[in-house]
């Protein structure tokens, strides 16, 4: 039996890879590959016109091969990217607003939001610094607009080329303090270095 997946139709996908049964990881992985190009249903679809003409399909097929999404439904799956037509300045004029320099500096540790901070300094830094650039877009993406995480495929672009469902709504701003902040810093140090540390252990 096939654990509860959420997933339409997940026997026939199950019956066309010539398996009497696919595990929960299987699925999610073969699942995750494809978020981002276009939904799952959709792709079990195309897989399922090949079966009725019985195509063999390797398992590299099945869970290796990407469909790539066309220049159209980019374009328009960007529009629904909250940075979509975002001007940096009222980017930062929102973010300012809503949580103040302090807020800003503590969670992203840049001296523009520092010393002295302003929106012009902030800007003209941003602008010639890609990777401070990145960190404010994903901050204000996740954080500010609360969007879903992106695939990796997409997670690895640029934040304003990343593409969000139709219909996706961005949700009420995170609520951070500076307590909240530097404790999620610190449980996240411990983690990173708990990791580390069993990494080492395991190499001996």
């Amino acid at each position: 039996m096939v654990e509860s997946t959420g997933l339409e139709n997940r026997h026939t996908f199950i019956a066309y890879l010539g398996f009497k049964s696919l595990s929960l990881r299987h699925i999610q992985k073969s699942r995750c590959i494809y978020s981002g190009f276009f939904s799952f249903e959709s792709w079990l679809s195309d897989k399922a016109k090949s079966f009725a003409t019985n195509k063999p399909l390797t398992m590299r097929e099945c869970f290796m091969t990407e469909r790539t999404m066309s220049d159209q439904e980019r374009i328009e799956l960007q529009q629904n990217n909250p940075l979509h037509g975002l001007k940096m300045e009222d980017m930062l004029k929102q973010l300012v607003d809503h949580y103040g320099w302090v807020i800003l500096d503590t969670a992203m540790r840049m001296n523009c939001f520092h010393t002295n901070p302003s929106i012009a300094s902030s800007v003209k830094y941003l602008k010639k610094t890609e990777w401070a650039r990145e960190r404010v877009e994903n901050f204000y993406l996740y954080r500010f607009k609360r969007m879903p995480k992106s695939s990796d495929v997409e997670y690895s672009m640029p934040p304003r080329s990343r593409t969000f469902p139709h219909g996706l709504k961005p949700r009420e701003p995170m609520e951070l303090t500076v307590e909240s902040i530097l404790q999620s810093q610190a449980k996240a140090a411990s983690a990173h270095k708990e990791r580390a540390s069993k990494r080492r252990f395991n190499r001996r």
